[in-house]
């Protein structure tokens, strides 16, 4: 087997809330659901029971102003910490989880719930911005700011019953970073794996079907390319809304097979082989 090293991790990223900020870890267990404690939480709407994500920000926006931290990853699920903009904390998993869900409601203007595993059928909503193109993979439903508004069923690459979009692992290189030709803050593209390459242009486009190991055992296989969205331009802690950043992804319009043409930058990819990575361990193109 031909093995290349291609860069390191320069950093790990996990979002126990799904379309909540995050927290940046030095050190993560991975196996197949992904790093240990990554979207072991979504917020459901409960009069449509659809998943809530930020990819319909006049809804769901605000969910990226909040903060969450896992607190105890021996629990099943893990305890974790959600933050709102007031400075308001919750403890869901550790009795705190109806507060939480009355918090929430109250701050979003709708009522929602807090689950730990996907609901059967559940379905997220993601406004469809000009710069994707027409190739929509989803019927549209409604319009946000004059743009279409799709209606499509998340997980096609991820475990079932776990709250990832497309994938457990995700990953970004610094060479596509780069790429983009604007100064541009990672966490807007919300990866797990922030892999430092020297490589030009966008690495992570020759990797659909290659399989990567990181560190001694973890090994991932590159599912599809990342078709980004409006999130990437939403505004987060200490970052403001920035309609540049999809502008400057249509510069990697990338043919993502059986659905289209889109603006792509990083990975999907699913674990093959479990295992603990650190900060700065190696990456291996296998």
């Amino acid at each position: 087997m031909t093995e290349q090293v291609i860069g390191r991790v320069a950093a790990l990223w996990r979002y126990p809330v799904k379309s909540m900020y995050g927290e940046q870890l030095s050190a993560a267990s991975v196996d197949h659901r992904g790093l240990a404690g990554d979207r072991a939480y979504a917020v459901v709407d409960v009069e449509t029971g659809q998943v809530a994500s930020a990819k319909r920000p006049r809804q769901w926006g605000g969910l990226m102003l909040y903060s969450s931290t896992v607190v105890d990853p021996a629990a099943t699920p893990p305890a974790v910490r959600v933050t709102l903009s007031d400075g308001s904390a919750y403890l869901i998993g550790q009795g705190d989880d109806i507060a939480a869900e009355e918090a929430l409601s109250a701050a979003l203007g709708r009522r929602v719930r807090l689950v730990s595993t996907a609901p059967q059928g559940a379905e997220l909503e993601e406004i469809w911005s000009e710069e994707k193109g027409d190739a929509l993979y989803g019927p549209v439903v409604d319009r946000e700011d004059d743009q279409p508004v799709i209606r499509y069923s998340p997980a096609l690459g991820a475990p079932p019953g776990t709250l990832f979009d497309f994938s457990a692992v995700h990953l970004v290189t610094t060479s596509s970073l780069r790429s983009l030709g604007i100064d541009v803050d990672v966490r807007r593209f919300r990866p797990n794996l922030v892999i430092h390459t020297d490589a030009d242009g966008f690495p992570e486009n020759e990797w659909v079907g290659r399989s990567l190991r990181v560190g001694d055992s973890l090994t991932v296989e590159g599912l599809m390319l990342t078709m980004r969205c409006v999130m990437i331009t939403l505004p987060q802690p200490d970052l403001s809304a920035d309609r540049s950043v999809m502008r400057a992804v249509t510069a990697n319009r990338v043919e993502v097979p059986g659905l289209g043409t889109y603006p792509c930058l990083g990975l999907y990819a699913r674990v093959t082989e479990p295992g603990d990575i650190a900060a700065g361990d190696p990456v291996t193109l296998l």
